[in-house]
């Protein structure tokens, strides 16, 4: 059994998993309501942790343009999540 001030206590398990599930039930949204291009590089990036030379080849694009697009998804971001 797990120690009540411990880093294993099952209340914080829980409590680490609702709000990890919170936040990517979220982004999920936020990423279904981003433009196509946007949110497919933020996902490479960010979910998938890919470089952006992984990135530029599997969308077809330079590297120079993933940075763009991931600079216009967090401009997108700022202007249409509340």
């Amino acid at each position: 059994m797990f120690a009540v001030g411990s880093a294993f206590a099952p209340v914080r398990l829980i409590g680490i998993f609702t709000a990890r599930s919170e936040t990517l039930a979220t982004a999920r949204q936020i990423l279904g309501r981003m433009p196509e291009d946007l949110a497919s590089a933020v996902a490479y990036y960010y979910c998938d942790e890919m470089s952006h030379e992984e990135i530029a080849k599997v969308m077809g694009c330079s590297r120079r343009h993933v940075g763009n697009l991931i600079e216009r998804a967090q401009g997108w971001a700022e202007e249409n999540v509340a």
